[in-house]
């Protein structure tokens, strides 16, 4: 989303070292699905002109293997509360990932406090063009 970092360049530089698995949006679910990306080119716009994998040309990825997970929002705040689109498809997937969560974000981003809910699922980290937060 234009109001978050750009982590395509990201996904092409480490794409051919490591497991690139991404979420696709899947309407008739209301859930995010998680799909091992081979090559850009099967990246197309989906859900809001997101890149994502079409829906159901591949199996889905184990959420049990993942080792770390790279998380968009709109703001988060000194306690790893997150604010998104509201449509909770990353919390719903969050829960079931063991793995670090961290949020690439901008300064700009970074709140003391921000409203969430007791089902929210907490990031661990948050990375910015000027500091790196524990949480």
């Amino acid at each position: 989303m234009p109001e978050e970092i750009d982590t395509l360049k990201l996904i092409k530089k480490f794409i051919h070292d490591k497991n690139i698995i991404l979420p696709t949006v899947c309407h008739d679910t209301h859930s995010l699905k998680l799909y091992h990306l081979t090559h850009v080119s099967e990246l197309h716009k989906g859900y809001q002109g997101i890149l994502e994998i079409p829906h159901c040309t591949k199996d889905t990825h184990d959420h049990l293997k993942i080792d770390l997970c790279i998380i968009p929002g709109l703001a988060f705040d000194m306690e790893g509360n997150r604010i998104g689109y509201g449509k909770g498809f990353f919390d719903g997937l969050l829960k079931k990932i063991h793995a670090p969560k961290i949020a690439l974000a901008y300064d700009f981003q970074i709140h003391e406090h921000i409203p969430y809910e007791e089902h929210d699922i907490k990031i661990t980290h948050i990375i910015t063009p000027t500091q790196i937060i524990s949480i």
